[in-house]
């Protein structure tokens, strides 16, 4: 009897024993490895909550618990993003297993990223509740081939105070009788803020362009953004700048312009959610503004170019599917969902945008859902889309920095730069916005 016990026993220490170690075993299937990945560094998910970390370190933690594999981010500013993947690719390097930022340097280092979609057919992968540009040009538009999946969607809305601003007119003249008594009013030093250096302004100057139902360039590849409607959206631009923003403005970046209105001093803010988000959600900085203030889609049908911060997998990652899982990890719908309310993070899932625990923390999401549906890519598709925008920028800058006087003058010359790197590097596929 007292064998028959012992012998219980021992089995089901044993038992008890096998099962942890297959746990142990499960848990740690990627004990060892090491994933590097490159990101945008000063992105919303690199930006690091109350409890001190960001929300792709905080991933990255929980991935290492649960498979043993480390993740080590690197981080780099937006216009160091390109030099540092053309010289990782083209020399041969590889130090980076996997990526995060914008889908359009995926038009240019596509023959060196993995297809993603047999992962995502392989793992059952959710796909489904993303908002409606990631369908519609998430595929690179030249090809038809999907490299990554979208962890954050960005379009500019406008961020209003609710407590001087009852609503955003749906045409431009009323809005702009609306800025008028804004500024009448004396409640705030300017009626709004929006960065001014040269890459910041080409989305305010896409917002009216394309409010006009204009394409940049034409279907067989004819720059148009020097004809009527280009000129007219350069003029408004101008006159949001000279008489209704700071003084300063053109030498204001993201932080710049975000902090304007976080400390009370602009009615109105046009530019990216994510620059100024993590302000308006820390009670330390957003004393002036906490509970009055909301978003909104630009007037008659205007809308900045937006983007999708896509994760992607390179050919010359040695552990692809543990590069993939990380990513899993961090777009599943349930880990998304943590990402705003913990993180705030703008997701690019409207499922997750329209959750009711989301809403009910933070209403303006479904907003800024529709600002997210209604967003339109720059330059879809073009591997050189980087000099086209440059080219815009440059164009814009030197307008209203004064080296240029007449706006007709400074469109023509960037239509004369896009003309010439079409000409000098011809694509098959008709262009399409």
């Amino acid at each position: 009897m007292v064998k028959a016990k012992l012998w219980k026993t021992t089995t089901l220490v044993a038992a008890i024993f096998l099962v942890a170690c297959v746990g142990l075993v499960a848990q740690g299937k990627y004990n060892g490895v090491q994933l590097t990945f490159l990101i945008q560094g000063g992105a919303s998910y690199d930006i690091a909550n109350a409890s001190g970390k960001t929300y792709l370190q905080a991933m990255a933690d929980e991935f290492k618990a649960e498979t043993g594999a480390t993740v080590t981010i690197v981080g780099q500013p937006w216009e160091n993003l390109m030099p540092k993947i053309m010289t990782d690719v083209q020399s041969g390097a590889g130090q980076f297993d996997g990526m995060l930022f914008d889908i359009e340097f995926q038009y240019t280092i596509f023959p060196y990223l993995v297809k993603i979609q047999p992962f995502i057919d392989k793992s059952g992968f959710d796909m489904t509740g993303f908002v409606k540009p990631v369908y519609k040009y998430g595929e690179w538009a030249g090809k038809g081939n999907r490299y990554g999946i979208p962890m954050t969607s960005d379009v500019m809305p406008i961020i209003y105070r609710t407590d001087l601003v009852k609503s955003i007119p749906s045409t431009w003249d009323s809005f702009y009788a609306m800025l008028d008594q804004l500024k009448a009013s004396g409640k705030v030093k300017y009626p709004l803020t929006l960065p001014g250096v040269p890459a910041q302004l080409v989305k305010m100057f896409l917002a009216y362009f394309w409010s006009t139902g204009d394409s940049t360039i034409s279907a067989d590849w004819k720059p148009q953004i020097n004809d009527k409607n280009g000129l007219w959206a350069i003029r408004q631009l101008d006159k949001i700048i000279k008489n209704y923003a700071a003084p300063g403005t053109l030498g204001y970046d993201n932080p710049d312009a975000a902090n304007e209105f976080v400390q009370g001093n602009a009615g109105l803010y046009l530019n990216w959610l994510a620059f100024i988000l993590p302000s308006l959600m820390n009670d330390e900085k957003n004393a002036n503004v906490k509970g009055k203030w909301t978003l909104a889609k630009f007037p008659s049908g205007g809308t900045g170019n937006f983007t999708q911060h896509s994760f992607i997998i390179m050919k010359s990652s040695k552990n692809p599917q543990a590069t993939f899982d990380f990513i899993a990890k961090c777009t599943s719908k349930e880990n998304m969902k943590r990402a705003v309310l913990d993180f705030g993070i703008d997701v690019s899932r409207e499922s997750v945008l329209r959750d009711r625990a989301v809403l009910a923390k933070l209403p303006y999401e479904a907003g800024y859902a529709d600002v997210l549906n209604a967003g339109k890519p720059v330059f879809p598709g073009v591997p050189y889309w980087l000099e086209l925008f440059v080219a815009l920028a440059d164009g814009l800058g030197g307008y209203y920095s004064g080296q240029v006087t007449d706006p007709q003058v400074a469109l023509d010359r960037v239509a004369a730069k896009w003309q010439g790197l079409i000409q000098a590097n011809p694509l098959s596929f008709v262009y399409k916005e």
